[in-house]
């Protein structure tokens, strides 16, 4: 995870948003978790893997990592390390261009 906390770092002056959902662990290994990794973006807390959004984005295993463009698609999924910073960087340069 420290990988995620640099991109947040990196792009923490951007249009971004690093949001993250933990259906897996129980609330007190969730919270731990938080601080032990020291998670610097957005996460919510659902009950158990039956969650609804684990549902809706038909997650499987954990990590599952989806990169959102800007009208809310996905654009990637499945990236991780240098791949997915790199997307990620792509896409912002891209939203940040004036329009012609």
């Amino acid at each position: 995870m420290p990988h995620l906390a640099e991109l947040v770092q990196l792009h923490k002056d951007r249009d971004f948003a690093l949001i993250g959902i933990n259906a897996f662990d129980d609330e007190e290994a969730f919270h731990k978790g938080v601080e032990e990794f020291g998670v610097n973006w957005t996460v919510a807390y659902q009950a158990d893997s039956k969650a609804p959004i684990c549902d809706l984005f038909r997650v499987q295993a954990y990590p599952t990592i989806f990169v959102l463009d800007p009208e809310g698609r996905i654009a990637a999924t499945g990236l991780r390390g240098e791949s997915l910073a790199a997307k990620v960087a792509e896409m912002l340069d891209a939203h940040e261009q004036p329009a012609d």
